[in-house]
């Protein structure tokens, strides 16, 4: 037993985290050619840079299969948050955000989005530790999904 999570209490995982992983348990063969592989581009604007004090505003994503944009699969969402965004909005563009989900329902819809596709994103690392915070609250510990960082590609 590790004396790192003395004294913390653990978290049940809620069914779609436990489904989400599930999924992921099914790893990606080795040798595979680009246009077999499933890739979640997603964004996130936030309250501001700290992922321990700030809060994801909007969530966007889009698939990409067979090599192609999948338009269709577009999703945004916009999770409830305790702050406002207004110091950033000059930032992100983000005033009024409209049929806000519980942080629940955030969670749930974005890892069932995620699947166990490829997840790319700019500054990748900032964007999934935001969404793994609020995974963490219904039992997630990590996205296991591998990921490209676009940073890396410029």
């Amino acid at each position: 037993m590790s004396w790192w999570n003395f004294g913390r209490k653990k978290i049940d995982r809620a069914d779609f985290v436990e489904a989400f992983l599930q999924k992921n348990q099914k790893e990606i063969p080795a040798i595979r050619s680009i246009a077999q592989l499933e890739f979640t581009v997603f964004d996130t604007e936030t309250t501001g840079l700290s992922v321990k004090d700030d809060y994801i505003l909007s969530f966007g994503a889009i698939k990409i299969l067979n090599q192609a944009i999948k338009l269709e699969t577009a999703l945004e969402l916009y999770p409830n948050s305790p702050n406002s965004g207004q110091k950033t909005a000059p930032i992100h563009g983000l005033i009024q955000r409209e049929n806000q989900l519980t942080i629940k329902e955030f969670a749930a819809q974005s890892l069932a989005y995620f699947g166990n596709s490829i997840l790319v994103a700019q500054h990748i690392s900032f964007d999934t530790e935001m969404v793994q915070k609020a995974g963490k609250l219904f039992g997630l510990e990590q996205l296991p999904n591998p990921m490209i960082d676009t940073m890396t590609l410029a």
